[in-house]
């Protein structure tokens, strides 16, 4: 480092990434969204880093795409492990096969949970129908 050469903290990043990011700069988006997820120099907050995110990886920014997806699927995760406990040691994946009649539908997963649920309404682009969606696993 040469002599006179100052260090950004974390504040005048923050500030700098604000302002490119408002100007719709993508990597600034991206930057901003990982400072707001790691709580550096400002305070955590997830759904924000996920908007921000969401804003670069509309502007086809491959690093934003990366950590929204990274991102739900940490979510999806949290959520499953409170609502269910830990998955079995060494397999992160679950499967689920589901069985609906009029609806009325039965979800059972491969750590051996069943779940009964109320699938909701949607319309088929393709046959301009009305039909029920299970949504997925």
């Amino acid at each position: 480092m040469r002599r006179g050469q100052e260090f950004l903290t974390y504040a005048d990043a923050i500030k700098w990434y604000k302002l490119a990011a408002d100007q719709g700069l993508a990597t600034a988006q991206n930057d901003l969204g990982i400072m707001y997820l790691d709580g550096k120099g400002i305070k955590k907050d997830r759904q924000k880093a996920r908007e921000l995110f969401s804003s670069a990886a509309m502007q086809n920014n491959a690093e934003a795409k990366r950590n929204l997806k990274l991102l739900e699927d940490e979510t999806k995760k949290t959520i499953m492990k409170e609502l269910y406990g830990d998955t079995p040691q060494g397999n992160d994946t679950i499967t689920c096969k589901t069985r609906c009649t009029n609806g009325d539908c039965y979800r059972t997963y491969s750590d051996g949970r069943t779940v009964h649920f109320q699938a909701q309404m949607k319309l088929n682009p393709f046959t301009n129908q009305m039909e029920f969606d299970s949504g997925g696993c």
